[in-house]
């Protein structure tokens, strides 16, 4: 019988554990905590070891097992001590995404980036369904792999969000077809510098070859070192898109084109048409004229597409100023991003716990859209350091306080946006009920303008 150790009993490592017994495995699960995961487990079959994880990979090593595998959770770094003990053991360390390919019976497209990785991996998942195709989003968006490949009846197509975590521990991963959306400064504290975050990304294609369809963004500044680095790296050619006219499938407003084929798809009005969601427009044409779709299915996908929660979600609208909970823009480069998607004048909302040195100035975020700010949360007079007096900006400490204080300066037509650029964790459990919270207060705020009115 084949034996596997699991780090990790979250949804990575739960997903991977039971698609290793549903195949007939013996495995053994180190979980540092008690998690509500654990008895599932046991149930199953899996012998769970909760303690020093370290101490679950010596136990697992002296017990003798020859050719086992180790499996790790997307949150466990590669340099972690139990990882590197089962590695100099000779053991074959891969991580939940790497397994989930392996057993996958379903077509694999693969995308990553720092960010829209979420709403692209969605379109074609949404558009992929409404034109006959069945396909699940899975990754760091949707399903875990690993609960893919465990379907009695797979999709015809998994569209995986890959986050740098994940593949950090990939060996044979082969999509049919992969693609790099964008890069831009991110989780440094784990990987320690760009180069190293890059060529984690680049990792994507490192068992691609002909037949199999690569995209990169042809643009300027991180992502225009993409390509160069791919071209250095790999021996197989990559396809561009972008807004410029190098990129082989291009975003112009209103529509994207390939002047290559001749393709032409409409998209006036769409959650993907402006210049910060355009080139991701232009990789998913490309995808899915790939996966055999029309130019009408294509427009029809766009046309259908509701955004995901916390992406620059309309959450209410009061006497003609709008609220958009951004609330997953947790860098500095998605908080300007947000900016620029939103008509002008924008009063940002923003702060919480940085994820980086702030290195944009007040001169940037407002030629981005933004006529104030409204700061909360650990980071907000670091903010303030960085941005004022280029940027107006108000210390207001928490939400509900910066919600009040720009309700008081935004005219009629204007925006309050909530894009945070950073993480939550200072004052909420996560992005989700930082956005959860906003829109709340946005509601309650709705709630009592309309009694008031009535009296």
């Amino acid at each position: 019988m084949k034996s596997a150790l699991v780090f990790g009993t979250g949804v990575s490592g739960t997903a991977a554990a039971m698609l290793l017994l549903h195949r007939g495995w013996k495995v053994h699960v180190s979980s540092k905590n008690e998690t509500p995961d654990i008895s599932q487990l046991r149930a199953a079959g899996a012998e769970v070891f909760v303690g020093d994880p370290v101490e679950a990979a010596a136990r697992f090593v002296s017990s003798g097992i020859s050719d086992a595998l180790v499996v790790l959770s997307p949150g466990i770094p590669i340099k972690a001590p139990e990882v590197l003990f089962c590695k100099q053991a000779g053991l074959r360390v891969i991580g939940e995404l790497q397994l989930g390919a392996e057993m996958l019976r379903s077509r694999l497209i693969a995308i990553t980036g720092s960010k829209g990785k979420s709403s692209l991996v969605k379109l074609i998942s949404d558009t992929l369904n409404l034109n006959g195709r069945t396909a699940l989003p899975c990754g760091n968006y949707g399903l875990a792999l690993c609960e893919v490949a465990d379907l009695s009846e797979p999709p015809q197509v998994a569209v995986a969000e890959c986050s740098s975590f994940q593949l950090e521990t990939i060996d044979a991963f082969r999509p049919v077809t992969a693609a790099v959306l964008n890069l831009s400064r991110d989780h440094l504290d784990r990987h320690g510098t760009m180069e190293n975050y890059r060529d984690v990304k680049l990792d994507l294609f490192r068992n691609m070859g002909k037949g199999d369809l690569a995209l990169l963004p042809a643009a300027s500044g991180d992502d225009a070192v993409l390509l160069a680095c791919f071209r250095e790296r790999y021996d197989f050619s990559a396809t561009t898109f972008g807004c410029g006219d190098d990129a082989q499938w291009r975003y112009r407003r209103g529509a994207v084109e390939n002047a290559q084929t001749g393709f032409r798809a409409e998209l006036p009005g769409s959650y993907f048409d402006n210049d910060v969601l355009g080139p991701a427009a232009a990789l998913a044409c490309a995808v899915l004229t790939n996966e055999g779709l029309s130019p009408a299915a294509i427009e029809a996908g766009f046309r259908n597409f509701a955004p995901l929660a916390h992406r620059m979600q309309l959450v209410g609208e009061l006497n003609g100023v709008r609220f958009v909970d951004d609330s997953k823009a947790t860098s500095i480069a998605a908080l300007l991003a947000g900016a620029r998607m939103t008509p002008p004048p924008v009063y940002l909302i923003a702060g919480g716990r940085l994820k980086e040195k702030i290195v944009t100035t007040g001169k940037e975020v407002v030629t981005s859209g933004v006529k104030k700010a409204y700061l909360i949360g650990e980071c907000m007079k670091e903010m303030e350091s960085a941005w004022f007096p280029a940027l107006p900006v108000v210390l207001c400490g928490n939400l509900h306080e910066a919600l009040l204080s720009a309700l008081k300066d935004v005219p009629r037509g204007g925006t309050i946006l909530l894009s945070p650029g950073t993480a939550s964790f200072d004052q909420f459990t996560d992005y989700k009920q930082r956005g959860e919270v906003f829109t709340r207060l946005v509601g309650d705020l709705i709630i009592k303008a309309e009694k008031t009115a009535e009296k």
